[in-house]
């Protein structure tokens, strides 16, 4: 009996060696048909490159992600600061303060004139599209250090020419108050 359970344990082992050396030839012969039929060597070929143009693309994208989000972070830090200037700068007219524009300096010899000057082009109604600031649709209150009256008037016309739409409305001489004023007014 242990004779015949040895024949068949022999006989199991050989029938299926040769099961899966016929499967293994099946298999063998399937894959060089397919590879014969199918070009495979090209679509190989292909199969690489694109996997290495997928691993460069994903790579560019990766860092444009990087760029985006650094990019992002600057827009956020400029809006940031927009808006505090933005603060600063409704903070500075709202102010009691007169501001007072100078040309010149406080030199020996030289005399001081107030100057009121306002620009046309600026509608009061803040409806125009001037890239002139709105406040100069009011008079501007300008000092100026000058020699005289006329060299005042001068410097005023030089740095507010009315070609620009500006126009001097007043020009008082302050430094002579204690002999009344010299005033000389522009319609």
């Amino acid at each position: 009996m242990l004779i015949r359970f040895c024949e068949a344990v022999l006989l199991a082992a050989f029938f299926s060696t040769v099961a899966y050396g016929f499967g293994r030839l099946i298999g063998v012969v399937a894959a060089s048909m397919i590879k014969q039929s199918g070009n495979l060597d090209t679509l190989q070929v292909t199969i690489a490159r694109r996997s290495g143009l997928e691993r460069e693309f994903s790579g560019r994208v990766g860092e444009r992600r990087r760029i985006m989000a650094g990019l992002d972070r600057e827009i956020k830090e400029l809006v940031r600061k927009r808006v505090q200037l933005e603060q600063m700068a409704a903070e500075a007219l709202e102010t009691p303060d007169r501001i007072m524009r100078q040309i010149g300096q406080e030199v020996r010899g030289m005399q001081l004139y107030l100057a009121l000057v306002l620009n046309k082009y600026v509608s009061s109604v803040g409806g125009g599209k001037s890239s002139i600031d709105p406040a100069w649709a009011s008079a501007q209150e300008v000092a100026v250090w000058a020699g005289g009256m006329g060299e005042a008037r001068g410097e005023l016309e030089r740095r507010y020419p009315e070609s620009q739409g500006f126009k001097i409305t007043s020009l008082v001489d302050v430094s002579r108050e204690s002999s009344g004023p010299e005033i000389e007014v522009v319609l």
